[in-house]
């Protein structure tokens, strides 16, 4: 999918949730799928930079640092990404948002590494995610945000398994060589772990707005209403948990 699709799929949800936003009627929660397929932490930054919509959300879900890590032709520097997070975390506190940082997931490096080269590696992949996983925890307790470690419990339930787990796109559950991209219920897991922390710290109430910013794991890539709301993207499931 090209960066330009996921871009106006992008535009229309926030035209969406705009007109939810403006109707006083609703008080439900409102959740807007923001991720972008192929964004690093740089480009998130820039995109927020230059034009983020209005209203500001109560809730900012950001999770990003799999490009950064582990594309080929988007890879930064711990230092950089680190410095990029903080850069996020503090753009949305200033106008009054509360951040909630989450760690990407781990990922199959064998079909990784059938689109990426391995010379480039000087870190396994996972290695770099668990280091990606750290600085997130330590800007979150630096700058006082929520923290929702979805590293730490996949690796805890021992995801991925190569070709047997059902959370993370492989070729026996989905037919595709990916190893990144959660599957419909590797995205509901990232719901579930989300929707759980907010709930227990009492952090959305009726018709608050929440955004979910991110790359292609939080656009949904290759799962039905990517891009959106709706169907099997985590945000999707995220707002139906918070109904």
């Amino acid at each position: 999918m090209s960066k330009r699709v996921g871009v106006r799929k992008y535009l229309l949800a926030i035209s969406s949730f705009l007109v939810v936003a403006c109707s006083s009627n609703s008080r439900q929660v409102k959740v807007i799928n923001a991720g972008i397929p192929g964004n690093n932490s740089e480009e998130l930054l820039n995109r927020i930079r230059t034009g983020f919509p209005l209203p500001i959300p109560d809730i900012a879900i950001i999770m990003v640092g799999t490009n950064d890590m582990l594309n080929t032709g988007k890879m930064l520097t711990y230092h950089d990404y680190e410095h990029n997070l903080k850069l996020l975390v503090a753009y949305f506190q200033r106008k009054g948002s509360k951040v909630i940082l989450a760690s990407p997931p781990p990922i199959d490096s064998i079909y990784l590494f059938e689109r990426h080269d391995k010379k480039d590696f000087l870190q396994s992949p996972n290695v770099k995610l668990d280091s990606v996983r750290e600085k997130a925890r330590q800007v979150s307790a630096a700058l006082k945000t929520g923290f929702v470690d979805v590293f730490k419990e996949f690796k805890n339930k021992k995801i991925p398994d190569h070709n047997r787990d059902i959370f993370i796109q492989n070729p026996i559950n989905t037919g595709q060589r990916d190893g990144v991209h959660p599957t419909a219920e590797g995205a509901r897991l990232i719901a579930r772990l989300i929707a759980g922390y907010i709930q227990d710290n009492g952090l959305c109430r009726s018709g608050c707005s929440i955004y979910c910013l991110g790359d292609s794991i939080t656009y949904g890539k290759g799962l039905k209403g990517e891009g959106s709301t709706n169907g099997e993207t985590y945000p999707a499931f995220l707002s139906r948990l918070l109904h």
